[in-house]
């Protein structure tokens, strides 16, 4: 614990990455540095923030222009179920897309390019076609009831007022 007994160092398992499973990252935000543990906690090294940001700044520029996003992205969180060839459905979630393809979050990532059979529903839509179907089937259900006399039948039943009311709000609740 740092000042004000807030946490300096942080540790995240490696749990993906098959060559490096079992290892660790711990990040020291005091010394501002990232040292990999073995799976026995002992350090294997070492570096710096500075290191990792200029790591970074110079993967980006020696990036071929063919591999820079040419399209726009938006972002989107959204059920999503795919397929590629001969494979068994996977459910996921989508959570940007633009005019070079969808991001799908995946504990196996599929190469770029990778062809897929997909669906999804937005949620927008899916919440108007509930709230549509709602609406629809009740006022559908009393149309339907005076179409086929149902109200009539109700009244000459041998039943009581309280048991009619309990027997349609069961069917309700129970549908």
């Amino acid at each position: 614990m740092g000042k004000g007994g807030k946490r300096t160092r942080l540790t995240f398992p490696v749990t993906v990455t098959e060559t490096h499973r079992g290892k660790a990252l711990e990040v020291d935000c005091a010394q501002e540095t990232i040292v990999l543990r073995d799976p026995d906690g002992n350090p294997l090294g070492s570096v710096t923030w500075h290191a990792v940001i200029e790591h970074i700044y110079a993967a980006a520029a020696q990036r071929p222009p063919e591999q820079m996003r040419v399209q726009p992205r938006a972002s989107l969180v959204a059920q999503v179920r795919y397929w590629t060839t001969g494979d068994q459905p996977t459910d996921s979630r989508a959570t940007g897309i633009g005019g070079g393809g969808l991001f799908i979050e995946s504990l196996t990532p599929l190469p770029v390019g990778t062809n897929l059979d997909l669906e999804f529903v937005l949620p927008g839509i899916l919440m108007m076609n509930i709230i549509n179907a709602a609406f629809l089937q009740a006022s559908t259900a009393v149309y339907f009831s005076r179409f086929i006399k149902f109200v009539e039948e109700m009244l000459v039943a041998p039943l009581s007022y309280v048991e009619m009311i309990i027997g349609s709000v069961s069917v309700v609740v129970a549908r």
